[in-house]
């Protein structure tokens, strides 16, 4: 099943009742074609954000957890608007996030299909305990899976 997460400083439920919600989503939402969440608390992305920066209802998330077994989120996968599949959606590095340890490949170049098929996802999981990737090392959205 897909998941949207919205990133807002509204309430599930004014989310739904939203002009914009009721415009372009309630159709797909009606038909439980997803689930739907919202997220806001955030980390810090690297010190470049503050709580002030912050609108009201929104807020720094706690620091992260001690990370043993693989994130929940590295068992997702996120496709972003240039191609990029990568594992999780919910931490990028600051520069080149096909370097971040958890890019998979590229629309433009892949299929999904074969880009799904890359060892590297195995790798990352089976050795999170061991080799945690450098942009998850200090993520506050952390879920530790029931996995092992």
């Amino acid at each position: 099943m897909l998941s949207i997460e919205l990133r807002t400083n509204m309430t599930l439920k004014d989310n739904i009742n939203s002009h914009d919600f009721k415009k372009y989503i309630e159709k797909y939402y009606i038909k439980k074609i997803f689930s739907l969440n919202t997220i806001n608390k955030f980390d810090d992305w690297a010190g470049q954000i503050r709580k002030e920066d912050f609108p009201d209802g929104m807020d720094m998330a706690s620091d992260p957890i001690m990370q043993v077994r693989p994130c929940h989120r590295l068992y997702t996968i996120s496709i972003l608007y240039d191609g990029i599949v990568r594992l999780c959606n919910c931490r990028y590095q600051y520069g080149d996030i096909t370097k971040d340890g958890l890019y998979l490949g590229n629309l433009n170049e892949n299929e999904l299909h074969h880009i799904l098929k890359n060892k590297i996802i195995s790798e990352i999981r089976d050795n999170f305990h061991k080799k945690i990737p450098n942009v998850c090392s200090k993520c506050k959205f952390y879920i530790p899976t029931k996995i092992i």
